[in-house]
């Protein structure tokens, strides 16, 4: 098997070089420790867990395939469907809401994944209600080809807290009309179609 040469130095990030430190940490699996040096520095960690892969797998990015999830997290109250949305706090769309997620890392279920994003984004547990659907458009992430998968998900609380990759977070009815970002709208609709 051919030895698999990383260059500490070209692995970046949103245009920022993530230390020899930093790498080392990731690829022997200690993601608290590569969690609080990103935020250190400012860097998405699950666009900084996706460029690893890349670069250790030595995998061109028009090769690779990520697979994501995202959540439309509601809760009922005075018989109208809430839902939460984060602020993204990195590019792309920098500033824009967006349901929560982010990508299924490895050794990890499709469920778990989407569990783990909104505790981390919101704070709060989820109970997954169903599937909404599975988002393939080539062009939906502008970062690289990118599949999500969708759920409907029921907040155990509405007491939540951004964290993570979220600037803030927000709660609006479910049919309040509002601009998202990727292809999130289009997840909402469909949402809709379930709920209503």
């Amino acid at each position: 098997m051919a030895k698999i040469k990383i260059d500490f130095n070209v692995l970046v990030d949103n245009q920022k070089i993530l230390d020899q430190k930093a790498l080392k940490e990731i690829l022997q699996g200690n993601k608290e420790k590569v969690i609080k040096i990103a935020k250190e520095k400012g860097i998405d960690v699950e666009y900084l867990y996706q460029s690893i892969k890349k670069e250790f797998y030595n995998i061109k990015d028009d090769l690779c395939i990520s697979v994501a999830v995202d959540a439309v997290v509601f809760f009922k109250e005075d018989n109208v469907h809430n839902i939460f949305l984060v602020k993204r706090k990195h590019e792309p769309f920098k500033g824009y809401y967006a349901l929560p997620g982010g990508f299924i890392e490895l050794g990890e279920s499709a469920e778990e994944a989407i569990t783990r994003e909104v505790k981390e984004e919101l704070g709060i547990n989820i109970n997954i209600k169903s599937l909404i659907t599975v988002q393939s458009k080539i062009g939906r992430d502008p970062r690289g080809q990118t599949i999500t998968i969708a759920y409907l998900c029921e907040a155990e609380s509405k007491d939540a807290m951004a964290g993570d990759d979220a600037e803030a977070y927000k709660i609006i009815p479910i049919n309040y009309a509002i601009e998202l970002a990727f292809d999130h709208n289009e997840i909402l609709e469909k949402a809709k179609k379930i709920l209503m």
